[in-house]
């Protein structure tokens, strides 16, 4: 018979840091130490792809206004700046929204992964006990 202070293992019983197997997706805990390790635009979620879809699409409004109407250049990138701001800022929160569910996606799969691992272990575990 089992100790009483035991907690029985299983899924839903056993904690991150008890289980065997989490360490198979290693997490990087390193602190950032300088300015541009903290704020590295690069590492910013969604900034690169705001940056370059708004960027595109300034510069082809800005482009596109200047040739096929007859506003001046000046007036054209008045409009290429508008449009870079308008894109790249409506862009980022729908970027966002969509990593966050992959991000989700992502973790359900991994619990899933590790949950059937735990239970193989488990197996093997209760198959050498007989």
């Amino acid at each position: 018979m089992s100790n009483s202070n035991e907690k029985p293992k299983g899924l839903a019983n056993t904690s991150i840091t008890e289980n065997e197997n989490i360490n198979l997706y290693p997490i990087d805990t390193k602190e950032p130490t300088t300015f541009w390790e903290r704020y590295n635009p690069s590492k910013i979620p969604c900034f690169k792809d705001s940056l370059i879809y708004g960027i595109g699409s300034g510069v082809g409004v800005t482009f596109f206004t200047n040739i096929f109407t007859s506003k001046t250049p000046m007036k054209a990138a008045d409009f290429g700046v508008l449009t870079f701001l308008l894109v790249a800022g409506a862009y980022w929160p729908i970027c966002n929204y969509n990593k966050q569910v992959q991000d989700r996606k992502i973790k359900m799969v991994m619990d899933a992964q590790i949950a059937e691992m735990n239970r193989k272990s488990q197996e093997n575990k209760d198959q050498t006990k007989q």
